[in-house]
């Protein structure tokens, strides 16, 4: 999360047969999934970097 409070979520897929796939995604306060990302990777603040799991299958 930067210091204005935008969220960076960097994702990677690879299919193990050397297919890869990258993709960033930006979040500001405000966007529908802004506070469920924040949860999902157990609370974020300004300045912090976490790893972001996978969702659970549902």
């Amino acid at each position: 999360m930067s210091a204005d409070r935008m969220i960076t979520v960097m994702l990677r897929a690879e299919d193990g047969q050397g297919a890869v796939g990258d993709a960033a995604f930006f979040m500001s306060p405000g966007h529908k999934d802004y506070e469920e990302t924040i949860q999902h990777v157990g609370g974020l603040k300004p300045g912090q970097t976490k790893p972001y799991p996978a969702w659970p299958d549902e």
